[in-house]
């Protein structure tokens, strides 16, 4: 059975005809996201770096990495006729925020993600160029 993320990157392949309910569907994505990102905290903070070994902890970090991949083509798979990529970029960082910077900058260092990072770079620079 494929996994939801699995389910979701088949759902990009359809278009930007489904640019509403992808909003919907990611925001949940998002939920999750932070929910991972406590728990690896939690974790990290708890047992130190070595926690990041765990491979409970190697499949929320992988997981999270997918989130933001979704994310990045997400914006990169929109366009006529619902939503230019410069529309969904700006629609996704404010609900982006939080989960993603915000929890790159509340996580002690062992438990930050790099990605978080580069994601949101990637879509300030879609937000720059349209």
């Amino acid at each position: 059975m494929p996994s939801v993320l699995e389910f979701f990157k088949e759902l990009y392949i359809v278009g930007p005809l489904f640019t509403a309910q992808l909003q919907l569907f990611f925001l949940g994505m998002l939920n999750i996201y932070k929910v991972y990102s406590n728990q690896i905290s939690a974790d990290v903070s708890q047992h130190g770096t070595i926690a990041n070994q765990k491979s409970l902890v190697g499949t929320m970090r992988s997981d999270k990495k997918e989130v933001l991949c979704l994310l990045i083509t997400f914006i990169d798979k929109s366009g006529p006729p619902e939503a230019e990529p410069r529309a969904v970029a700006q629609g996704f960082i404010p609900s982006a925020l939080d989960p993603i910077l915000g929890d790159y900058q509340q996580n002690i260092v062992g438990a930050r993600d790099p990605e978080s990072n580069s994601a949101f770079q990637y879509v300030a620079q879609v937000d720059l160029k349209h």
